[in-house]
C-alpha cells in the first residue's frame, strides 16, 4: 500500500515538474509572426534560413514543421510564424549570433580598408553611416527610443515595446512626423515591434538583385509564399543557385541588358529555370515555385555618391509558375542534343546596340508582354524592322532567326491565341514577300507593308505584290501561294488587321534578314503550310 502511495506521489511530483518545465519553456519563447507585410514576412524566413545554416541539427516535428536545433534552443518555423524556444539567455545568444552573421555579410571593408555596406544593402542603407541599428534583440529595448505602450503597425502585438520605424527597418516605410513639413494633414509616425524591427533588416540577404545603369539603380526580387513553410520551400530548393562574390547581381543573367522589375522578373526565371536542369529535377523546381508570389523593387539615385534613393517602381507577380510554364515550353533541343530556350535567345537579341549605351525599351516591353500574356508580335516587328534599316551593322537579329520564328509559334500556342491557327498561311505568305524583297530589290513591299494603316491598306498591299510581281511565281508552286494568300485576305478584317500586318511584317523580315546574310537565288518558294 505504501509502495502504491509513494508512486502515486512521485508521479505527481513529475507532472507538477513538467508543468513548471512547459511553463518556463513558454516564458522563454521569442516569436516572429507572419504579418502579410512583404518585407517583414521575408526578413523572418530569412532570419529562419540563418538559423538553419548555424544550427547543428535540422529535423521536423510531428506536424512536419521544420526545427533548427542548438544547445539549449529549438527554432520552429510553422505557416505563421518563427518561433524559438528555450532558455533566456541561450535564445538571446542565438539572436546574437544571427546578428553578427547578417554583419558580417553586409558590412565589409572595401579596397581601401574602410568598411562599407556590401550587396544591396550598399544602395538600400547607403545612408546610413554604420549599421547601429542592428542590434541585438535582447538589447533593442534598452535604448530610449522603444516605449513600453502601444501596438504595433505591422504585426498588431502590444506585448513587445514599440518604436516609430525608418528606412533601417524597411526601406518602403518613414516616418510620417519627418514628413508633415509636406504633408501637414499627417500626424503620428508608423509603429514597430521588437520582433518586427529585429527581423526586417533580414530581408536584403534572400533578395534577388541585379544593379543597372552604372550601379545608379537597383532591382530587387523576392518570393513570398502564401505560408513560410512555401517561401521557406523555395528558397531553400534555389539557394545553391545563386552567385557567389558578384557585386552587380547574384543570378546569372539568362539574357543581357534586363533592367527593369519585369524583364528582370523573366531574366530570374529564365535563369533559375535553365539552371535547375542540371541542379534539382524539374518536378522540384515546380513543387518550389507552387504557392509562390514575386514581388520586385526597383530603387534608383541621382548621381553615384548621393545617398538618397527614389522608389522607381514596385511590382508583384502573383503567377510565376504560369510564367514557368511558358518558359519551360520553350526548351528547344540542338542537332547536338543540347537544350536551349528560344525564350531567353529572342529577348537576348531584343535591346538595341548604341554608342552611348543599349537601348532596351523594345526589350521591356516585350518582357511586359510575356509575363501578361499579351499580344507580343507588335515589339518583335519593331526589333525585326530595326534590324532591316540597320541591316548593314547590326547583325543580332540574324544570328538567330530559328529563335524569333520558332517563339513567335511556341508563345501563340500556349496563351491560347486565336491567331495560332492562321499562324501558318500568314507565314508562308509573309516568308515569300521577305524572298520577293531580296530577289526583287524592292524593298517598297516591306515599306509599304509597314505603313498600312487599316485592313484595306493591308489587302491593298497583297494586291499589288500579286500584280506587280506575279510572274516571279510561274516557276514556283503557284498553288501553295495562291491558297495561302486567300486563306490570310478571308481572316483580315477591321479587328486583326494590325497583327496580320505585324506577323507578315516579322516573317517577311526575317526571311530577308536570312537571305541577305547568305548567297540565294531563284524563284520564292513558300513555306507549306
Amino acid at each position: 500500500m505504501a509502495k502504491k502511495v509513494q508512486e502515486k506521489k512521485t508521479k505527481q511530483q513529475e507532472k507538477v515538474k513538467r508543468s513548471k518545465s512547459n511553463k518556463s519553456l513558454a516564458k522563454n519563447e521569442v516569436t516572429f509572426r507572419r504579418t502579410g507585410h512583404f518585407w517583414n514576412d521575408l526578413g523572418v524566413i530569412a532570419l529562419w534560413r540563418l538559423l538553419a545554416e548555424l544550427s547543428s541539427e535540422y529535423k521536423k516535428d510531428e506536424d512536419g514543421n521544420p526545427i533548427a536545433v542548438f544547445k539549449d534552443v529549438e527554432c520552429v518555423l510553422s505557416v505563421e510564424q518563427l518561433t524559438l524556444i528555450g532558455k533566456e539567455r541561450a535564445v538571446h545568444q542565438i539572436l546574437e549570433r544571427a546578428s553578427k552573421s547578417l554583419l558580417n555579410q553586409v558590412w565589409l571593408p572595401t579596397k581601401s580598408g574602410k568598411m562599407w555596406w556590401s550587396g544591396p544593402s550598399a544602395f538600400l542603407y547607403a545612408g546610413q553611416n554604420n549599421p547601429k541599428f542592428l542590434t541585438p534583440y535582447h538589447k533593442m529595448a534598452e535604448k530610449s527610443q522603444w516605449k513600453n505602450d502601444g501596438h504595433c503597425h505591422v504585426c498588431g502585438r502590444i506585448d513587445l515595446p514599440i518604436r516609430t520605424t525608418g528606412t533601417g527597418y524597411n526601406p518602403l516605410l518613414v516616418s510620417v512626423e519627418k514628413m508633415s513639413g509636406f504633408y501637414s494633414e499627417l500626424k503620428g509616425g508608423y509603429k514597430i515591434c521588437q520582433a518586427c524591427a529585429f527581423a526586417a533588416p533580414f530581408a536584403p540577404s534572400q533578395t534577388w538583385f541585379s544593379y543597372g545603369d552604372g550601379f545608379l539603380s537597383l532591382t530587387l526580387l523576392w518570393p513570398v509564399g502564401i505560408d513560410f513553410l512555401s517561401a521557406d520551400q523555395f528558397l531553400r530548393q534555389t539557394s545553391g543557385l545563386r552567385l557567389q562574390g558578384d557585386s552587380t547581381h547574384n543570378y546569372p543573367h539568362a539574357f543581357g541588358y534586363a533592367n527593369k522589375t519585369v524583364s528582370c522578373f523573366l531574366d530570374l526565371i529564365c535563369s533559375l529555370w535553365e539552371q535547375s536542369r542540371t541542379s534539382i529535377s524539374k518536378n522540384v523546381f515546380e513543387m518550389a515555385m507552387s504557392g509562390v508570389q514575386f514581388h520586385a523593387l526597383q530603387v534608383s539615385k541621382p548621381n553615384a555618391r548621393s545617398n538618397v534613393i527614389s522608389i522607381d517602381r514596385y511590382q508583384v507577380f502573383p503567377d510565376p509558375t504560369g510564367v514557368l510554364r511558358l518558359v519551360q515550353a520553350c526548351d528547344q533541343g540542338s542537332k547536338q542534343g543540347k537544350l536551349w530556350n528560344v525564350m531567353s535567345a529572342v529577348l537576348n537579341q531584343m535591346y538595341i546596340r548604341r554608342k552611348e549605351g543599349a537601348d532596351t525599351r523594345l526589350l521591356e516591353a516585350t518582357a511586359n508582354e510575356i509575363v501578361a500574356r499579351s499580344q507580343v508580335e507588335g515589339t518583335i516587328e519593331a526589333r525585326v524592322q530595326k534590324a532591316i534599316d540597320d541591316l548593314q551593322k547590326d547583325t543580332s537579329v540574324a544570328e538567330n532567326i530559328f529563335a524569333f520564328r520558332r517563339f513567335m509559334s511556341i508563345y501563340l500556342k500556349e496563351v491560347k491565341d486565336m491567331a495560332n491557327d492562321m499562324l501558318p498561311a500568314l507565314q508562308s505568305v509573309g516568308e515569300t514577300l521577305g524572298q520577293m524583297v531580296k530577289i526583287t530589290d524592292d524593298r517598297s513591299i516591306l515599306y509599304n507593308l509597314r505603313n498600312a494603316r487599316n485592313a484595306d491598306d493591308l489587302l491593298e498591299v497583297l494586291s499589288r505584290v500579286l500584280v506587280r510581281h506575279s510572274d516571279k511565281f510561274i516557276a514556283g508552286e503557284v498553288k501553295l501561294w495562291r491558297d495561302s494568300v486567300r486563306d490570310v485576305t478571308e481572316f483580315i478584317d477591321d479587328k486583326n488587321w494590325r497583327r496580320a500586318r505585324s506577323l507578315l511584317g516579322i516573317y517577311a523580315g526575317l526571311k530577308f534578314i536570312e537571305m541577305s546574310h547568305k548567297k540565294s537565288s531563284g524563284t520564292p518558294t513558300p513555306t507549306n503550310p
